[in-house]
Order: C-alpha cells, then sequence, then structure tokens
C-alpha cells in the first residue's frame, strides 16, 4: 500500500508552465504593490506614537529624562536636584553637535524642534521665577 504524502511541493514531472505562478503577472503585481513603499514612508523620521527601540529609543529616555531633571528645579531644593537641573538645562541649550546624544542631534533623530523645547523651557523658568517673586511679596 502506497501513502501519499499532502503538503509537499510538486515534482518536477508535475509542474508544468500553466501552474506556474511565475506565469500569473496579476498575483505577482498584486503581492509587491501591496509592499510598495514610497520614499517619504522609508526615509521619515520615527513618530512618538510608535515603539521606540534602539538608538531612537535610547535618544527619546535620555531626553524625557533630561526634561525630567530640569523640571526638579522647581519643586525640589535639595543639592544633588538643582544640581541635575541645571546639567539638563546645559545641555538643552548648549550648540555642540559633535557628540552623537547632543540635544541638537537627537531632536534631529526624533524630529522635535529644538528652539519650541527651548522656548518653552525658558517659558518655565520665567513662570517659575515670577511665582517665586509673587510668592515673596504676598509673605
Amino acid at each position: 500500500m502506497q501513502t501519499q504524502v499532502t503538503g509537499l511541493a510538486p515534482t518536477p514531472s508535475e509542474y508544468s508552465l500553466s501552474t506556474c505562478p511565475v506565469n500569473d503577472l496579476s498575483a505577482i503585481n498584486a503581492t509587491l504593490a501591496s509592499d510598495a513603499l514610497l520614499p517619504e514612508q522609508f526615509y521619515r523620521t520615527p513618530s512618538l506614537t510608535e515603539h521606540h527601540s534602539g538608538v531612537a529609543g535610547l535618544m527619546l529616555a535620555v531626553c524625557e529624562d533630561a526634561l525630567k531633571c530640569f523640571q526638579r528645579q522647581f519643586s525640589c531644593h535639595n543639592r544633588r536636584d538643582q544640581r541635575l537641573a541645571r546639567e539638563a538645562e546645559a545641555w538643552f541649550f548648549a550648540t555642540n553637535e559633535a557628540h552623537l546624544f547632543a540635544f541638537e542631534n537627537i531632536c534631529q533623530v526624533l524630529g522635535f524642534d529644538p528652539c519650541a523645547i527651548r522656548g518653552q523651557l525658558k517659558r518655565w523658568q520665567q513662570e517659575s521665577k515670577h511665582e517665586k517673586a509673587s510668592f515673596r511679596l504676598a509673605a
């Protein structure tokens, strides 16, 4: 008794040009069209809603940590937090692009506007100084 095994590729004698998928250009075109990318899709910068991995993920983590350190100057008054806030501020406002993890390089990779971020950081500092001055006058 002979048993047939199913699911295997046809033998060369069973293959004919009429059953060969290479001759079905419409199927090939449909398959390739679904995988086609526009240059804008391939070369675009990653968005924040996408999962960041590798270097881009590390860059996002560095930027988030620097932002948290910068914000601590407004709520914490111990020396360590104040030192970290000063270091973060120096990093945000440095224009040195020689280092891979320089603020401007990270912004370029992640698609952030460094001028807009710096402007917001300055506004936070001004608001904090204004609030402290108002508090002193009221006391």
